[in-house]
């Protein structure tokens, strides 16, 4: 054992680590079943590949630390013998955007990580999860499916701003959208989109009626977000990212348990929000500051509900927490 104690970064980061590497093994082993074009096999055995050897170090590390492994998810969680449930162009996009996922929880994993041994994974794990993300943006670029976000014009030289009106947006004339607000605007889209997708399919297969409307609404939330989102960006003209390519078969056979893919949105809605929340530190027109003040509320009330959900359905695994001292006085 490590004479170094865990910190309570190091743990919060293992254990949810551990939740999501073992849900994404479910996956990946189904989406490596019911693949039918080869040339996108190896990027999810490689992906797959990568969640395995996660689970097998983060067991380890509690393990060797003396905390009880987390239940995560098995293959009691996962039937890959079913009918296939989403198109092969969703599967690689699926795959970019968790590698995307996987590079961004890295790197922050890294960043508040002490041990050496826990920064050393994490540097392996970000390392390899960018050459996963290469990967899949190459194969969708060869394949035409890659949403590329929008060209503007290059600046002709440097500027300023001058006046206080820069950050007009809900009265008054609105300035051009800057390339930042641009790329969020679209990028946001290219993420509800993705999860969109991944809802549908979840609530035409889970037996369960709460469930299912909960889902539900979740569809309605998300194409209302889309609809929000493209709005700044059809008024001045700018091209959004099209969804077509990414569909639902009409399967109906469920290829997960309802507690994954209760998790699966779950942690969606968190990217959802952890992305709104960057989006809105960097937004300079208040309109659009406005918009992504909306999307979190909205999206923070609807992951509420789904705790609620998770709760009753005793879907919700407990996270490590700090000792309940006056329960201790108690006794």
């Amino acid at each position: 054992m490590n004479p170094i104690k865990l910190t309570t970064a190091e743990i919060a980061n293992l254990w949810a680590n551990y939740q999501t590497s073992t849900m994404t093994t479910c996956v990946l082993r189904y989406f490596l079943a019911i693949v039918k074009d080869e040339s996108l096999q190896p990027s999810i055995s490689y992906a797959l590949e990568l969640s395995q050897k996660h689970v097998s170090r983060l067991t380890a590390y509690f393990q060797e630390e003396g905390i009880p492994v987390p239940h995560g998810f098995t293959e009691n969680d996962v039937n890959p013998n079913a009918m296939p449930l989403f198109s092969d162009e969703y599967l690689i996009s699926y795959i970019q955007n968790l590698s995307k996922t996987w590079v961004s929880s890295n790197a922050i994993a890294l960043t508040i990580s002490s041990r050496k041994d826990i920064r050393e994974f994490y540097t392996e794990s970000l390392s390899s999860s960018s050459a996963l993300f290469n990967r899949s943006v190459e194969i969708m670029l060869s394949k035409g499916i890659y949403s590329r976000p929008p060209v503007i014009p290059y600046p002709e030289q440097e500027q300023w701003i001058q006046q206080q009106s820069y950050l007009n947006g809900l009265f008054g004339e609105k300035r051009p959208l800057d390339a930042l607000g641009i790329a969020n605007l679209y990028s946001n889209i290219v993420l509800n989109n993705t999860g969109l997708t991944l809802v549908r399919g979840f609530s035409q297969c889970t037996k369960d009626e709460a469930f299912r409307r909960f889902l539900l609404k979740g569809i309605e939330i998300g194409k209302k977000h889309i609809e929000l989102l493209s709005k700044p960006l059809k008024q001045e003209e700018i091209t959004i990212p099209a969804s077509s390519s990414m569909f639902v078969t009409t399967s109906t056979e469920p290829p997960f348990s309802d507690r994954l893919m209760f998790t699966h949105v779950v942690q969606m809605m968190q990217i959802s929000m952890a992305d709104y929340g960057a989006s809105l530190a960097t937004s300079m027109r208040r309109d659009i500051g406005a918009l992504y003040t909306l999307l979190i509320s909205e999206v923070t009330s609807y992951s509420e509900e789904g705790t609620h959900l998770g709760i009753t359905k005793k879907w919700i695994e407990r996270p490590p927490e700090a000792v309940n001292r006056e329960e201790l006085r108690k006794l």
